[in-house]
């Protein structure tokens, strides 16, 4: 990633492979003077004319919530986390309105609040793992689902319904039975306005009226899909609810004819990736699939051909799409975004430390507000234990440090170290009434281990056209400098000091 700085204040961020701008905003209320990159990338720090320095996230990618375990101690959001905590990893997450559900790995099933991320309900006595999740609109006219569906490593299927709490509040869930008929565990769930589909680990495919679900929860299967030679591990039904995808750990993505009883295979991919399909999901105009093998395929179903492919090194394990951007987690605990038409990464988020299981968009309730991409949150499950809240294209501003009384010009992090810690410091340099000043800001908020300090270290700088210079043992300094000369008001560059080691 480049990051550039303008005269309105503006920042822009590019990415240098494809020499495409993937994002901007504002970071001062007059020029941007100077930016550096902090902690390996991981913030940038940003100097301006309205004498603020600005920290932000080294790239796209805003922290909104974090949903934890009550016995975890919660963390402010920050680009760079802690430790791995102790608890269940959090496999899946499904969204109903101002709360989300989320299923943990032998634990069962939890409810949090959006905004707040805090737990207001768990289930008692479940040590089940929760496999998938779905809130399921029985019909049209239903302003909110009032049934959630879990999938579980036990083989199966749990009805859960709403129950109301204090002032009209969600006060939790109620179980109100269970049902099921596959032999393996149950890796996923999809609806359309006919069918729940249900996918197994014995490589089945279940579809269920709900027409039916919504009078009983134990019901019988409406039709079995068979055609996967391995666990059916994902399934998408097409925007019009008539033809139903999944993928397989045969590496196969099929394409079931819904439309007509009872449904079909209309389409088989086989050969489809080089590992387990993990994920898969409808855009306007194509298909797009992801694989433990680390790539995303995006697929003209009609034709039955992969029109291109995005490579990653790692497994990639879930994917969802809005608009121009696909958006993927993968093992290594990071999100990523890319624009599918083009294949251009557009941010690399360092979401979480373990493995991500689930990545999924926070729906739009709101019919009458058109969506905007840039805006898109998504939520992220690992295996740390935690679910994230992200704005994926959005930057995050992490603090302001106040000090200066004029334009900034110049800064730098350096690492000051004594025998009792290290910590970060900022030389900066300002133009105030005519002097060069330098000022040293407390920087800890960064946490951020630049380099290590040499023996001894010289430093130069001008000011009015007088040398000066010193050298230290333990400390770097950066002296930058700007100054006014007699014919002219406005402040000059004038030198940025080198550093020479001293020997």
């Amino acid at each position: 990633m480049l990051c550039s700085g303008s005269l309105s204040g503006e920042v822009r961020v590019w990415s240098v492979s494809t020499s495409t701008c993937v994002g901007c905003f504002q970071a001062h209320f007059g020029a941007t003077e100077s930016l550096t990159f902090l902690d390996e990338g991981r913030m940038l720090l940003s100097a301006g004319s309205d004498h603020m320095l600005r920290l932000w996230s080294g790239g796209l990618g805003r922290s909104v919530t974090t949903f934890k375990r009550e016995e975890c101690e919660l963390e402010p959001p920050q680009k760079k986390r802690r430790s791995p905590t102790s608890g269940p990893a959090a496999l899946c997450v499904a969204v109903n309105g101002d709360y989300t559900a989320v299923g943990y790995h032998g634990d069962g099933v939890k409810l949090f609040t959006i905004d707040s991320g805090n737990k207001i309900w768990a289930s008692q006595n479940l040590d089940v793992s929760i496999l998938c999740l779905l809130w399921v609109v029985l019909n049209a006219e239903q302003s909110e689902p009032e049934l959630l569906v879990s999938g579980g490593s036990d083989k199966r299927l749990r009805v859960w319904k709403r129950e109301g709490g204090e002032e009209g509040m969600l006060g939790g869930l109620k179980m109100l039975g269970t049902f099921g008929v596959q032999t393996g565990a149950i890796l996923a769930l999809a609806q359309n306005s006919t069918y729940l589909a249900t996918a197994s680990d014995d490589f089945t495919i279940v579809l269920w009226l709900l027409s039916e679900l919504a009078l009983d929860p134990h019901i019988k299967p409406h039709a079995y899909l068979r055609g996967h030679s391995g666990g059916a591990t994902c399934l998408a039904f097409s925007p019009d609810g008539e033809q139903l995808l999944s993928g397989g750990k045969d590496q196969a993505l099929m394409v079931w004819d819904v439309s007509v009883s009872p449904a079909v295979l209309s389409k088989s991919l086989p050969h489809s990736h080089r590992d387990w399909i993990t994920s898969c999901v409808w855009t306007p105009d194509c298909v797009i699939s992801s694989s433990n093998d680390g790539r995303l395929c995006l697929w003209d179903l009609q034709a039955g051909q992969r029109l291109r492919e995005i490579s990653w090194r790692s497994p990639l394990t879930s994917v969802c799409c809005v608009g121009q951007y696909v958006v993927a987690g993968c093992a290594e605990g990071a999100l990523h975004v890319w624009t599918w038409e083009a294949s251009t990464e557009i941010c690399h988020i360092a979401a979480h430390k373990q493995r991500i299981h689930h990545c999924s968009l926070l729906p739009n309730t709101n019919e009458n507000k058109e969506v905007n991409a840039e805006d898109m949150t998504v939520f992220t499950a690992s295996d740390d234990g935690t679910v994230q809240l992200w704005k994926p294209l959005q930057v995050e501003h992490f603090s302001t440090l106040h000090g200066h009384n004029g334009a900034i010009c110049g800064i730098l992090g350096v690492a000051k170290k004594d025998s009792q810690n290290s910590s970060l410091f900022l030389k900066t340099a300002h133009c105030d009434a005519g002097h060069g000043q330098q000022r040293i800001l407390p920087a800890s908020e960064a946490k951020s281990q630049l380099c290590a300090t040499p023996r001894r270290m010289i430093w130069f700088w001008l000011v009015m056209n007088l040398v000066f210079w010193n050298y230290g043992s333990t400390t770097l300094w950066l002296a930058t400098s700007r100054f006014q000369t007699a014919s002219s008001q406005r402040p000059v560059p004038c030198l940025t000091a080198s550093l020479l080691s001293a020997t």
